[in-house]
């Protein structure tokens, strides 16, 4: 299987462990180390947003609130279109973060709101957007809620929603499938992530948005969905087409080699330009 970019591995590996124990002196003391050697222009690359990430919660879990705020105004400059990266309003729930931290919670409100706006709620299924989840959605503003609560419904209900967008994706209608499966993702009840059919929602969510060439929003829904469907070849294979759509050859290389290696060829029977291209890739 092709691997990640050994660099970001190789970071990766070393912090999770300091992470799980909640030692943030030294997960700064090491990304300040690879944030050194990253190459100008540090703000288009992809792996400076996940070093500057970690150095602005690192700070702000530390209550150094003037060295997070050097790394949010890094987190601030960030180039998505350069970094080929999809923007999920990642930067205002860290600000808002930041803000409440340092006792400005209107302001803080006002930030989450705008991730809130930019994302039509989506941003709030990180951990580090439990803080805005709990106090954003609960807050109304001049009459309105800024998040609209959630009905009640039965997983029966929700199913047939699902349902529904199968059958429209059957009859090529993505928009509309795209539509009931956004619905039912709504409709989860909190938190969404832990719901059974959630992984499977963002999967359908995914495969909708391709169908329609909405290739950014694809690859976000595919990529949450492979986190609890690591074993399913077709996510990857999705996965991997949206990747090579975009001209990602080595995420596209990396995720359909993954469901080669889950499925083997037949995963590409309908696919013969993704098969062509992993070969192109990787010696089979």
């Amino acid at each position: 299987m092709l691997a990640g970019d050994p660099i970001e591995n190789e970071w990766f590996d070393r912090i999770l462990p300091l992470a799980e124990n909640n030692q943030h002196e030294e997960i700064i003391k090491i990304t300040l180390s690879y944030w050194d050697n990253i190459p100008e222009p540090k703000l288009e690359k992809d792996f400076s947003y996940h070093l500057i990430y970690k150095l602005f919660y690192s700070h702000l879990k530390l209550k150094k609130f003037e060295e997070a705020k050097i790394w949010l105004e890094q987190f601030e400059g960030f180039n998505y279109k350069k970094a080929d990266r999809y923007d999920g309003g990642e930067f205002e729930i860290a600000k808002g973060n930041y803000l409440w931290e340092t006792n400005k919670p209107e302001e803080a409100i006002q930030s989450w709101g705008l991730a809130d706006k930019k994302t039509k709620g989506q941003c709030f299924r990180s951990v580090q957007a439990q803080l805005a989840k709990s106090i954003y959605k609960k807050i109304e503003k001049k009459g309105e809620s800024p998040s609209e609560k959630k009905p009640k419904v039965t997983k029966k209900e929700i199913k047939k929603i699902c349902e529904l967008g199968s059958e429209h994706m059957e009859k090529n209608d993505f928009a509309e499938a795209e539509t009931c499966f956004t619905k039912a993702l709504e409709l989860l009840p909190d938190p969404a992530a832990d719901h059974e059919f959630y992984h499977w929602i963002m999967a359908s969510l995914g495969d909708a948005c391709l169908s329609q060439n909405k290739l950014k929003e694809s690859e976000s829904h595919l990529l949450e969905a492979t986190k609890g469907m690591v074993d399913n070849p077709y996510v990857w294979l999705q996965l991997g087409r949206t990747y090579r759509l975009q001209s990602k050859t080595k995420k596209a290389a990396d995720s359909l080699m993954r469901a080669y290696m889950i499925d083997g060829e037949k995963i590409f029977e309908d696919s013969q330009d993704d098969f062509d291209f992993l070969k192109s890739k990787v010696k089979l």
